[in-house]
């Protein structure tokens, strides 16, 4: 806020005069600006606006209801908060009412980007409504640099026929401010609420608050609505302690729990009857609840706690996923409320509802840590069950929820850990809520899955065009070389999506902004992301630990990250392909521990299921392994490798779609048979020293019945090194000059595309260079350098080796193209 105080008296005498046009503009279009408790004096007949019940400091109107869900964010319900650059964010940071606001946009405290922030809720306006009104509470800051651009705050309303802004402006009012709006003219209709705050990424930045958002829908006489106020309850928060919400038995329904072979093991009858009307058997039955199976990532809200549920493969009643909730053994004892719900409205000509559900219950706790599922209807809880069970087994769980048809629901899933003494654990599988009617005839449905809107496979041409490149700390050299990428003609980037770089600081931890620029950076140029996911082991305090020991947690990493960017419509971007790992056939990639195929394997494996949990058609690539034909505590090679995989997996469906292989030239041409390579010492005297080793590679997964797979080269290329003397005899030593590995990557291409069709898919060459090898003023000393494509250039300046050339000549020309940096054109 510095920055604010520094402004001159002229400056913020300006500011206010500007904002009062700004108000007096946006009075004539329909919307209204107050101070809490001054409604304004000058409405037009017929736009007076009444104010709003619950509201400090304003007159309560009576027969009202409210239709906002969690109009205080105090919990994490009702609302939708699209994932862009800056998502919104529920924070303490400033509140109108209660704890909590909802921030939108980017605080002073936080780095610019090109976003649109943005938090939704759809609601549905009741027809015989008399007055309905909008207030909502906004905080808004800007700072002065992005007067000129094109920032701002906004309120949105989306109606079926009808699109308007509330208000669309940059404002620093730096204080709470009472937003009221009529939208009687919209009964009867569905519309949207959409607040946001859109930063262009240029000068200056602009965030805003909002809280205690009502909509009320007022009569001036008779009854209520028959449905009453949509209330949402809150969920169980960590501090609470067990009991403090009072359950209320549903009234009309019983709860049976069944071991799943059918065993009743015990019943719960409520202590309030309603007389029910016997009713025909049922004969047209709906499934209400998607997603029961949890076989896809969608429907079901999973709050962020200490320890949330999670989708999991450990163990299900049916197809492949259950959800988990609370602490399992494996993890350590912490106090966390672990939770999934989904939202549902009730038929109201249902003949009977039913809910049933399988669990399975595990409990090593003593204290008071529970299990529990909860349905929540207008103001009140009903228990389904809570408390702490060790059944370990699958048990069916049925409840009757005829009595509450016509209403809106939430069904609560939910594992309490208190952590102390001892754990508690659930699974949960095959949720459903069923209702039925007595129409005859009526067609009993069949449920299916909604299917993902994912982008389908990412194409890959037979060779592929790709390239390794560093875009993770330099935004302008980063978008600066991408345009050379895309130029070069080049289709796929490798770029490192460091687990240590993203999950800092703990379990949940994310810091995902870096990730979300490189991504959106890469999509934006059209070209596809194939991102190398690990962390460098040798870091000690890394709270993950080091390889295999802590599989489960890079798993969950992956999930989150495949999630974040899977190709959806919803997604922040999109990850087209992953590497899992790096050279794990080296120590010193895998913790200082010795190579283990097997170990490798089993962290693949929950790899690949996280990933393709959260995007079923993203590529998951194996690991690369360094070529070398040491075989010690230190190193295996990497033909020994791969051949240790396959017996480990068996088959490598489950484990990989492609086979990642690395292929340094070293001292020989592209086309060197590796016998020639292993024969003569000139080359190494090894079958490795060639790039052709890629068909040593080939032969193995033939072997294990693994034809139908490609291979994806992730590492390949010469270096010229005449400093370091580990690379020089394979480099400046055996005659590799710049033009020497210009000529050589060309027709590593072509000798691809010529002998390797149709398994052979992307060769990413190493590599784009890297703007920190001149850190120390010496970026000779850096292995990579010689390797490069390209000298490291500053922003205001390119140096070209011959390699980018020949390569951006070689596929521009293969697209029917020209190279803009060919000298020749």
């Amino acid at each position: 806020m510095s920055i604010l105080l520094q402004q001159s008296r002229r400056t913020i005498l300006l500011e206010i005069a500007f904002a009062l046009i700004l108000i007096a503009t946006f009075w004539l279009t329909g919307g209204r600006f107050v101070s809490p408790g001054k409604p304004p004096a000058d409405v037009q007949p017929g736009e007076i606006l009444p104010r709003v019940a619950g509201v400090p400091g304003q007159v309560a109107l009576t027969n009202c209801t409210q239709l906002v869900i969690n109009d205080d964010f105090e919990d994490a319900g009702g609302w939708t908060i699209p994932l862009t650059a800056r998502p919104g964010v529920y924070t303490d940071e400033l509140a109108y009412t209660g704890e909590r606001s909802l921030r939108l946009g980017i605080p002073f405290a936080g780095r610019n980007a090109f976003s649109d922030s943005t938090v939704y809720q759809s609601l549905d306006l009741p027809g015989d409504a008399e007055q309905i009104t909008l207030q909502a509470q906004v905080w808004r800051v800007a700072q002065p640099e992005s007067q000129a651009e094109n920032d701002f705050q906004y309120l949105q309303l989306i109606a079926p026929r009808d699109k308007k802004f509330i208000f669309r402006e940059r404002s620093n009012a730096q204080q709470w401010e009472t937003i009221t709006y009529d939208l009687t003219p919209f009964k009867g209709q569905h519309i949207r609420l959409l607040f946001g705050a859109y930063n262009d990424g240029g000068y200056g930045k602009v965030a805003m608050y909002v809280d205690a958002v009502h909509v009320e829908a007022c009569r001036s006489s008779g009854e209520p609505p028959p449905s009453g106020p949509v209330v949402y309850l809150p969920i169980v928060s960590d501090q609470r302690q067990p009991g403090a919400a009072t359950p209320t038995p549903l009234p009309g329904g019983t709860a049976t729990l069944t071991p799943s072979a059918g065993t009743p093991s015990a019943t719960n009858t409520p202590t309030t009857e309603v007389p029910t009307t016997p009713v025909a058997p049922p004969t047209g039955c709906e499934e209400l609840l998607p997603n029961g199976g949890f076989e896809q990532d969608r429907n079901w809200i999973i709050p962020v706690t200490t320890r949330p549920a999670y989708y999991t493969t450990e163990m299900a009643y049916a197809g492949k996923y259950s959800l988990r909730l609370g602490i399992p053994e494996s993890l350590g004892n912490v106090s966390s409320d672990s939770t999934a719900y989904q939202w549902l409205t009730l038929p109201g000509d249902a003949a009977s509802i039913t809910l049933s559900a399988q669990v399975w219950r595990g409990s090593t706790s003593a204290d008071s840590d529970f299990q529990y599922l909860w349905v929540t209807a207008g103001s009140r809880i009903y228990k389904v069950f809570q408390g702490h069970v060790n059944t370990q087994r699958w048990e069916t769980i049925t409840y009757d929820l005829t009595a509450l048809r016509g209403q809106r629901i939430r069904v609560l899933f939910g594992a309490f850990n208190n952590g102390r003494a001892g754990k508690t654990v659930m699974f949960v599988d095959e949720v459903s809520v069923e209702s039925c009617t007595t129409i005859a005839g009526s067609p009993t449905p069949t449920v299916t899955p909604t299917p993902g809107d994912y982008a389908p496979v990412a194409s890959m041409s037979s060779p592929d065009f790709g390239v390794q490149a560093f875009l993770w700390w330099r935004p302008e050299i980063a978008r600066r070389d991408l345009m050379l990428i895309q130029a070069a003609g080049f289709n796929w980037v490798r770029q490192s999506f460091s687990w240590e770089d993203i999950e800092q600081s703990g379990k949940g931890s994310f810091n995902w902004e870096n990730a979300d620029r490189v991504v959106q950076d890469v999509n934006d140029r059209g070209l596809k992301l194939l991102a190398r996911v690990g962390l460098n082991p040798d870091i000690q305090d890394f709270w993950a630990g080091t390889p295999p020991a802590n599989a489960d947690d890079f798993a969950d990493f992956l999930f989150a990250l495949a999630s974040r960017y899977n190709c959806t419509s919803e997604a922040v971007g999109c990850i087209q392909a992953y590497q899992i790992w790096n050279e794990p056939n080296l120590a010193r990639e895998w913790g200082n521990n010795r190579p283990s195929p097997s170990q490798y394997v089993y962290l693949l494996g929950k790899a690949y299921a996280a990933i393709k949990r959260a995007n079923p058609n993203a590529i998951v690539i194996s690991a690369g392994m360094a070529p070398t034909g040491t075989n010690n505590a230190q190193a295996m090679p990497d033909v020994a490798f791969y051949q240790g995989m396959y017996r480990a997996m068996g088959n490598s469906d489950g484990y990989f779609d492609m086979l990642g292989v690395h292929a340094a030239g070293f001292a020989a041409p592209p086309e060197l048979d590796p016998a020639e390579a292993a024969r003569n010492s000139k080359y190494g005297g090894q079958r490795f020293f060639a790039f052709r080793h890629v068909e040593d590679v080939r032969a193995v997964m033939v072997a294990n019945g693994d034809a139908d797979k490609r291979i994806a080269v992730l590492e390949f290329g010469w270096t010229s090194d005449p400093v370091n003397p580990d690379y020089v005899w394979h480099g400046a030593g055996a005659g590799i000059d710049e033009a020497v590995k210009a000529d050589y990557l060309v027709r590593a291409y072509q000798y691809a595309e010529a002998n390797w069709q149709p398994w052979i898919g992307v060769l990413s060459v190493i590599t784009m260079p890297n703007l920190d090898w001149l850190a120390d003023g010496n970026p000779e000393d850096e292995e990579q350098y010689w390797w490069a494509i390209m000298e490291p250039s500053q922003i205001d300046e390119l140096h070209f080796r011959p390699a980018y050339v020949s390569l951006c000549t070689f596929f521009n020309h293969m697209k029917g193209t020209v190279c803009v940096y060919d000298p020749n054109r």
